[in-house]
């Protein structure tokens, strides 16, 4: 259909197509920029040592106290920044207000941040056919498409979502965890890199991103590494 055609054009150009207005403010910015001096300012993460295997703020070492205790499946997160103002503005405005120029624009940011990174075959968190229907494009793929040109290697998505499943905002690490073991699915006959990367928009408790590294090392993956834009401060409450 001609509106489908549009959405995947939409979500497809090449990211040195950009607004000339800044992005976060709507004033006029210089060609080729996302932001203005001043929003790119706002931008520009706070130098916080972070655990590196989950993501989070910590104040010293090189684990959190939780995933020494309890290790997670994927191995490393590499994050933007923390899930505050005002990047967690803009990520709700690239999800819920349909503009997918955001997710180029912040995964811009979160290279700009890491240029280096060891790489893999990226792989999005899949979203169930109906909500991306509904919202018009899965927002970590955009994310996913636009990493895979910066970082000039491959993507594919591995995952699907079989079942719609309730949202998990606002529930604790224990609810997430028994919702998202059922919610998704590992499609058959994939043959993986020893590193997959999974790329996500926001990191919550770490339940979804670890369900998919779980079902990768299933699968003979001896690597997962976790790409986000955004991590929340405290994720494990009960």
């Amino acid at each position: 259909m001609l509106i489908d055609w549009v959405k995947d054009l939409a979500t497809s150009l090449p990211t040195n197509i950009v607004s000339h207005h800044c992005l976060g403010c709507a004033q006029s910015s210089a060609l080729h920029h996302y932001w203005c001096s001043s929003c790119r300012q706002l931008l520009i993460p706070e130098t916080t040592k972070r655990c590196k295997c989950c993501g989070i703020a910590i104040a010293s070492g090189e684990l959190c106290g939780h995933c020494i205790s309890h290790p997670p499946e994927y191995d490393q997160t590499f994050v933007f920044d923390d899930y505050r103002w005002p990047l967690n503005k803009l990520i709700l405005r690239f999800k819920h207000q349909r503009q997918p120029l955001l997710g180029r624009a912040l995964a811009e940011l979160f290279y700009q941040q890491h240029p280096n990174l060891p790489t893999g075959l990226l792989c999005p968190v899949p979203m169930h056919w109906f909500k991306k229907w509904r919202r018009g494009f899965n927002q970590s793929l955009i994310l996913t498409q636009t990493l895979a040109r910066y970082y000039q290697c491959d993507y594919r998505e591995l995952f699907i979502k079989p079942h719609k499943s309730v949202d998990l905002i606002g529930l604790s690490r224990t609810q997430r965890r028994k919702i998202v073991k059922k919610s998704y699915q590992l499609k058959a006959n994939q043959a993986c890199p020893k590193r997959v990367i999974l790329v996500d928009d926001v990191m919550t408790t770490g339940a979804t991103l670890n369900e998919l590294a779980h079902q990768l090392k299933q699968a003979g993956v001896s690597e997962v590494h976790c790409w986000v834009i955004a991590r929340t401060p405290s994720p494990y409450a009960a």
